[in-house]
Protein backbone atom coordinates (compact mmCIF):
# COMPACT_ATOMS: atom_id res chain seq x y z
CA UNK A 1 0.00 0.00 0.00
CA UNK A 2 1.33 3.46 -1.15
CA UNK A 3 0.66 6.33 0.64
CA UNK A 4 -2.33 7.65 -1.78
CA UNK A 5 -4.28 4.21 -1.41
CA UNK A 6 -4.01 5.16 2.53
CA UNK A 7 -5.33 8.17 1.99
CA UNK A 8 -8.08 6.65 -0.41
CA UNK A 9 -9.25 4.36 2.66
CA UNK A 10 -9.10 7.55 4.74
CA UNK A 11 -10.97 10.16 2.60
CA UNK A 12 -12.61 8.33 -0.17
CA UNK A 13 -15.80 9.82 1.35
CA UNK A 14 -14.66 12.82 2.72
CA UNK A 15 -14.64 16.72 1.46
CA UNK A 16 -12.48 20.00 2.38
CA UNK A 17 -8.77 19.43 2.26
CA UNK A 18 -5.68 17.07 3.47
CA UNK A 19 -3.61 19.05 5.26
CA UNK A 20 0.26 18.60 4.73
CA UNK A 21 3.00 19.93 7.25
CA UNK A 22 6.68 19.60 6.97
CA UNK A 23 8.28 20.12 10.13
CA UNK A 24 12.35 20.85 10.37
CA UNK A 25 14.28 21.35 13.45
CA UNK A 26 14.63 25.02 13.78
CA UNK A 27 12.04 26.72 11.61
CA UNK A 28 8.53 27.37 11.11
CA UNK A 29 6.04 24.31 9.77
CA UNK A 30 5.32 24.67 6.17
CA UNK A 31 1.74 23.55 5.49
CA UNK A 32 0.14 23.32 2.05
CA UNK A 33 -4.06 22.45 1.86
CA UNK A 34 -4.79 19.49 -1.19
CA UNK A 35 -8.30 19.76 -2.18
CA UNK A 36 -10.43 16.74 -2.22
CA UNK A 37 -12.38 17.31 -4.95
CA UNK A 38 -10.10 16.76 -7.91
CA UNK A 39 -8.92 13.43 -8.81
CA UNK A 40 -6.69 10.73 -7.22
CA UNK A 41 -3.68 11.17 -9.17
CA UNK A 42 -3.50 15.77 -9.22
CA UNK A 43 -3.81 14.57 -5.23
CA UNK A 44 -0.50 12.42 -6.19
CA UNK A 45 1.05 14.88 -7.84
CA UNK A 46 0.61 17.31 -5.27
CA UNK A 47 1.51 14.82 -2.50
CA UNK A 48 4.79 13.90 -4.64
CA UNK A 49 5.38 17.36 -5.17
CA UNK A 50 5.37 18.57 -1.37
CA UNK A 51 7.43 15.36 -0.31
CA UNK A 52 10.04 16.34 -2.62
CA UNK A 53 9.92 20.11 -1.49
CA UNK A 54 10.54 19.60 1.75
CA UNK A 55 12.48 15.82 1.37
CA UNK A 56 14.85 16.76 4.45
CA UNK A 57 12.09 17.91 7.02
CA UNK A 58 9.17 15.58 8.72
CA UNK A 59 6.47 15.30 7.10
CA UNK A 60 2.74 14.75 8.75
CA UNK A 61 -0.89 15.07 7.35
CA UNK A 62 -3.87 15.64 9.34
CA UNK A 63 -6.33 12.79 9.69
CA UNK A 64 -9.37 14.72 10.31
CA UNK A 65 -9.87 16.96 6.13
CA UNK A 66 -10.09 20.89 6.64
CA UNK A 67 -12.80 23.16 5.23
CA UNK A 68 -10.39 25.95 3.99
CA UNK A 69 -13.07 28.22 3.82
CA UNK A 70 -12.64 30.42 6.70
CA UNK A 71 -9.01 31.94 8.66
CA UNK A 72 -8.58 29.14 10.86
CA UNK A 73 -9.28 26.07 9.02
CA UNK A 74 -12.54 23.74 10.71
CA UNK A 75 -12.05 20.28 11.12
CA UNK A 76 -14.68 18.28 8.69
CA UNK A 77 -16.02 14.91 9.60
CA UNK A 78 -13.98 11.74 8.28
CA UNK A 79 -15.75 8.55 7.10
CA UNK A 80 -13.18 6.22 6.40
CA UNK A 81 -14.96 2.64 7.14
Amino acid sequence: MDRIDLFKKLFKRSNGFIELRAILKGSNPIQAFIPLNTSWDTIRQKVDEFCEKHKDAHIYFGVATRDGYRKRFVICLIFCF
